[in-house]
């Protein structure tokens, strides 16, 4: 009869662990499952009203009208790049953390790389007629 009745009691103990284990796995998963949908990009929106706003002149313009834009005045050794870094890049006054920020650029937006700090950590770039300083290494060169 003790037999049983210690038998029985660890059958219960074993189960009531088994069940809490199971619960607690399958919350995780669920949370895990939900915080990776939450970290995903929602596509970027598209408006309508966007397409409706065009002239219907646009599309009939001449080739005399459309004219490519200018590329700015750049010094030796200056070259055209393109921000690899997902997130865009801040502008900064000074190559340092704690120099002002003056501005920011997207990411995969084009900008001129025009120089380097002397230590190679900041790059120098030209962006219409702005001169700022960016983090180096979060841009890649483009082929025109």
């Amino acid at each position: 009869m003790v037999g049983r009745f210690v038998s029985g009691f660890f059958q219960a103990i074993f189960g009531v662990t088994l069940a809490i284990s199971l619960m607690l796995v399958g919350g995780l998963a669920t949370a895990r499952y939900f915080m990776a949908k939450m970290t995903i990009d929602p596509p970027k929106p598209e408006f309508p009203e966007a397409e409706e706003a065009k002239p219907a002149s646009a599309s009939l313009s001449t080739a005399a009208e459309i004219q490519k834009p200018k590329e700015p005045e750049l010094p030796e050794g200056a070259y055209k790049a393109r921000v690899t870094w997902p997130d865009g890049l801040i502008l900064r006054n000074a190559p340092s953390y704690e120099s002002t920020s003056i501005g920011g650029v997207g990411y995969n937006e084009t900008l001129y790389v025009i120089g380097e700090s002397e230590d190679k950590i900041w790059d120098k770039v030209r962006i219409g007629s702005q001169d700022a300083w960016v983090k180096g290494g979060n841009v890649e060169k483009v082929e025109d």
